[in-house]
């Protein structure tokens, strides 16, 4: 048993001292989906930037199909890569909370994702 479940994007905003960088790294391979989304990082919030597995940027319009978060399909969508992953701020400069790191992670549409948070 185990592993990553999904998780609709939120921010905490009453969390105190807040952390002010988060680092989520991907422990395995082997599974489908289980991107982390970002879904205001665009401000139009309709188009979808992909970073890719190969290192590649795409941008895409269509829709994500993940049950129950539609999120999936908004802003910006790191693709799991073992040993890799994503390093945000969830802070400004002037130690206000940034809405644009808001997060969630999908959910896999097979097999189990592993990861682990680091805060700092």
């Amino acid at each position: 048993s185990g592993g990553c479940s999904n998780f609709k994007p939120f921010y905490s905003h009453n969390v105190e001292p807040n952390r002010h960088l988060t680092l989520f790294v991907y422990l395995n391979d082997g599974f489908e989906g289980g991107e982390t989304v970002f879904p205001r990082a665009l401000s139009h919030g309709k188009r979808l930037m992909i970073a890719r597995k190969n290192g590649s940027i795409d941008y895409a319009e269509g829709v994500i199909d993940r049950k129950g978060m539609e999120e999936c399909s908004k802003g910006l969508r790191v693709e799991p890569v073992k040993g890799a992953g994503a390093l945000f701020y969830s802070k400004r400069g002037d130690g206000t909370n940034d809405d644009l790191s808001m997060h969630g992670g999908c959910p896999p549409v097979e097999g189990i994702k592993y990861g682990l948070n680091g805060f700092m």
